[in-house]
């Protein structure tokens, strides 16, 4: 999987294919609408290991503000929390 630059949020096809590729979530396929965290699909454990792989690999930082479950509900909502953080907006 190719890498964005720092600053540059990941589609949600980019995050599928991480979620996937480091085993955060037990399946073989993450549709980008699937539900993450109400279906129990992403630990809070893996929801951490998650975000030090999105800050490592996208050079965005994730505050505690941002850490609300609608923020990480499916690949389409982290990459638009990650978008509005990349652009400088507010979550």
């Amino acid at each position: 999987m190719g890498t964005k630059a720092h600053g540059s949020a990941p589609s949600p096809w980019e995050l599928s294919e991480l979620l996937i590729s480091e085993d955060l979530v037990g399946v073989p396929e993450v549709p980008v609408d699937l539900p993450l965290i109400s279906s129990g699909l992403l630990a809070s454990f893996d929801l951490m290991r998650l975000i030090v792989r999105i800050e490592e690999r996208y050079g965005i930082s994730v505050a505690a503000a941002d850490l609300l479950p609608e923020n990480f509900e499916t690949c389409e909502r982290i990459t638009a929390m990650l978008e509005r953080k990349a652009g400088g907006g507010r979550p």
